[in-house]
């Protein structure tokens, strides 16, 4: 999959305003490949930020004693760390000091809350790009084993979790597409 050969519009302009930049979101299982698809294919020109980086610096040593517990309950358990108050404003910052320039988003649109940041891209000028893709549970199940991150290289059940979790996050997916809020490309 090369990303420059999608038939992405343009940039074009919002209410008179130009848009500055794109933000691509790439939407797959848990052990789908996101990263690694990323890291082959490259993509010149994009930022890559990463939503689990950003949740790490915030929870780093002295900073948010709150989040870290967060994070390790949802690492143990299999789950999301709440997009609230967590998510939504670590995914606003980091857009900010990217304003004017081409993102890649690896962890974003996860959870049907983050709907609510989606005027604010638009507004910061950034055209939104959505990608989907589907992965077999099996091969997602081996990767999520190889990459041997604590609860997913022990638990089939923590597998399961984060599987049907993103099941759930699906809505968000089907949301942006029922309202026409981005480029979206289901392959």
């Amino acid at each position: 999959m090369v990303f420059h050969h999608f038939p992405v519009k343009p940039l074009a302009h919002l209410n008179g305003v130009p848009y500055r930049s794109r933000l691509v979101v790439v939407l797959a299982p848990p052990g789908g490949g996101k990263g690694a698809l990323v890291e082959d294919e490259g993509l010149p020109g994009v930022e890559h930020v990463e939503m689990s980086k950003l949740l790490c610096n915030a929870a780093g040593p002295d900073r948010n004693a709150a989040l870290q517990k967060e994070m390790e309950s949802a690492q143990l358990s299999g789950t999301l760390v709440p997009t609230k108050p967590y998510i939504t404003n670590l995914a606003k910052s980091a857009l900010r000091r990217r304003l004017g320039h081409d993102v890649y988003f690896d962890g974003a649109m996860r959870h049907p809350d983050e709907l609510e940041y989606i005027p604010f891209v638009a507004t910061s000028g950034f055209r939104l790009i959505v990608i989907k893709y589907d992965v077999d549970p099996v091969v997602c199940h081996k990767r999520m084993i190889a990459r041997g991150r604590p609860g997913e290289k022990d638990s089939e059940a923590i597998r399961n979790r984060r599987l049907e979790q993103y099941q759930h996050a699906l809505t968000t997916f089907e949301e942006i597409k029922k309202r026409g809020l981005a480029d979206v490309f289901d392959l």
